[in-house]
């Protein structure tokens, strides 16, 4: 009877281990560092952002997709490449006045004005260096512009007149559009690859399992 009551309790015990478990990660996880990639940190907050968006993933494919933005923003820096703060504050009152449901909406989603702004300044970090491999990969075409100009006119991209403003821009635009697909995939191509070279450390995916599970 002793045993068995002692079994009890040490399943009972493991129980509220495994709680207090989870408590502490709910309560310390906010600004916690779940893993790095080239000493950049993931945070918690990121991942539970994205759970709450797409909870198809896996946690390491959520871990996976964090790292990989956290490698264009590196990329970023590599490149010499930086937003303007007034620029971005200009971004917020416009949509503040313009669209206020919407900016309301995204204050909500990320908490604060100040976080929001953080989030707006890495989405456009993100489109720039989206924008160079875009204009790398048109760079390695071969292609002829007096042909490149008359399929744009033919097919009603833009007109003859003002094709001759801009041409060399215009042409550029045009063949971005018909390749957009083509450098979607050598864009993620590139990130893929980064992310294989990458030093990528996992702190607490343990954790992170624990946390996922016992979410309703």
């Amino acid at each position: 009877m002793k045993r068995k009551t002692k079994v009890i309790v040490f399943g009972l015990s493991a129980v509220f281990l495994v709680i207090a478990i989870l408590l502490y990660i709910r309560l310390h996880t906010k600004d916690t560092v779940i893993a790095t990639v080239n000493g950049e940190a993931v945070y918690q907050s990121d991942f539970d952002r994205i759970i709450e968006l797409n909870s198809s993933l896996s946690n390491e494919e959520i871990v996976e997709l964090i790292m990989k933005e956290l490698l264009v923003y590196q990329e970023a820096v590599d490149l010499g490449f930086a937003i303007n703060d007034e620029i971005v504050e200009g971004r917020i009152s416009s949509l503040k006045e313009e669209m206020p449901d919407l900016y309301m909406l995204c204050i909500e989603q990320y908490g604060s004005e100040a976080a929001y702004k953080k989030a707006l300044s890495y989405t456009m970090l993100y489109d720039m260096v989206y924008e160079y491999y875009s204009e790398e990969y048109i760079s390695s075409l071969d292609y002829n512009a007096d042909d490149i100009k008359r399929e744009a006119i033919e097919c009603n991209y833009i007109s003859k007149d003002e094709m001759e403003l801009d041409e060399e821009r215009i042409i550029k635009m045009y063949l971005k559009e018909k390749y957009r697909d083509e450098i979607r995939n050598y864009f993620e191509q590139w990130n893929n690859d980064e992310f294989e070279k990458a030093n990528k450390q996992y702190k607490n995916l343990w954790a992170l399992w624990l946390m996922a599970s016992s979410i309703p």
